[in-house]
């Protein structure tokens, strides 16, 4: 989701600094979609299907990751281009889902349109201040010991959103 589709006005870069709470509400009325769930969004990062890449991105891609920059940007053309062809999988920026998870028990998937300050979400990607972007290894490494995660009502400039469309 760009500044520009967010705000209805604003730059082609994704849109950070938004909730979980707020992405999911933004993601329903404008939409009449939702946040990926993890699992969701594995599946569209290609974790389930690499044909034999190491990421999401394809071979050539170059996501954008080890950067001092502000923040995160949107360049022509889409360099970190995934499989299904989804732009910056691999870097970035983190990305908000609708998983929670819970206290040792597993993930629980569900609405995040009001959650308790003490929820965590599970997030996805990687943000474009670390040194590497994500690769599949890194992704089954938080999909079975212990996902990264942020209270959904705090916003973070490392953090923004995808939007998963229903299809009739």
């Amino acid at each position: 989701m760009t500044n520009a589709e967010y705000r209805a006005g604003g730059d082609d870069a994704p849109v950070v600094n938004v909730t979980a709470t707020d992405a999911q509400a933004f993601a329903r009325s404008a939409y009449n979609g939702s946040l990926p769930t993890a699992e969701e969004w594995d599946h569209a990062a290609g974790f389930h299907d690499q044909q034999g890449q190491e990421g999401p991105s394809r071979r050539s891609g170059t996501p954008w990751v080890n950067r001092a920059a502000a923040g995160p940007v949107r360049r022509p053309g889409g360099a970190d281009i995934s499989y299904f062809e989804l732009l910056d999988m691999s870097g970035n920026g983190r990305e908000w889902t609708r998983t929670i998870l819970n206290d040792g028990s597993g993930n629980d998937v569900r609405d995040v349109a009001s959650p308790t300050g003490t929820e965590k979400v599970v997030l996805r990607g990687r943000n474009f201040a670390l040194d590497r972007p994500l690769t599949f290894k890194m992704l089954e490494a938080e999909r079975n010991i212990q996902p990264l995660t942020a209270p959904a009502n705090r916003p973070s400039p490392f953090t923004g959103f995808r939007v998963v469309l229903k299809v009739p």
